[in-house]
């Protein structure tokens, strides 16, 4: 076999340029997972 269907997968030169819907909502989501998670810490007694 001479032949095979492997294309190049291209992936971008810097992940801080990669953005897509899936991607920003992931990171939204953990945004705010992190801040509710911070104002928990500071609204805990000591």
């Amino acid at each position: 076999m001479t032949q095979d269907n492997l294309i190049e997968f291209k992936t971008p030169e810097s992940s801080e340029s990669f953005s897509d819907a899936l991607s920003a909502l992931v990171r939204q989501g953990a945004q705010q997972i992190i801040a509710q998670a911070v104002e928990a810490e500071l609204q805990a007694p000591f």
